[in-house]
């Protein structure tokens, strides 16, 4: 199975998630801050989507380049970058630069989640 084939599946699986998705953005909207807003592990973008027509600052932040394709293409409006949620010498030029952290369905995926947590806690 080749890389396309991964992205292909993983549309679809978010197709099929898009209700839940769309449930879990109600309560973030609920819980954010201020308008800068930075997804950690923002995937192919779904949700920074559905956040998108919000008066929001947003910008999305993954681990895999080729999401970052893909998240690019669904909201060309978004600053997204690739980021190592294990680096902390990476986020030093991130510090104190947004007002809200969307983390989710991250963390387990995260050997060293502390680490990620610091970073996180150190750009708010």
């Amino acid at each position: 199975m080749n890389n396309d084939d991964d992205l292909y599946q993983l549309d679809t699986l978010e197709t099929d998630y898009l209700p839940v998705l769309k449930e879990k953005c109600k309560l973030f909207l609920k819980m954010l801050k201020g308008r800068k807003i930075l997804e950690v592990g923002c995937g192919t973008g779904n949700l920074i989507n559905l956040l998108s027509s919000n008066n929001f600052e947003l910008s999305g932040t993954d681990y895999s380049n080729d999401y970052l394709i893909n998240a690019k293409k669904k909201n060309p409006n978004v600053n997204f970058f690739q980021g190592d949620l294990t680096d902390p010498t990476f986020w030093e030029k991130h510090k104190s630069l947004y007002d809200s952290v969307i983390c989710s369905e991250v963390l387990e995926h995260i050997e060293d989640d502390l680490t990620t947590l610091q970073i996180i806690y150190s750009i708010l």
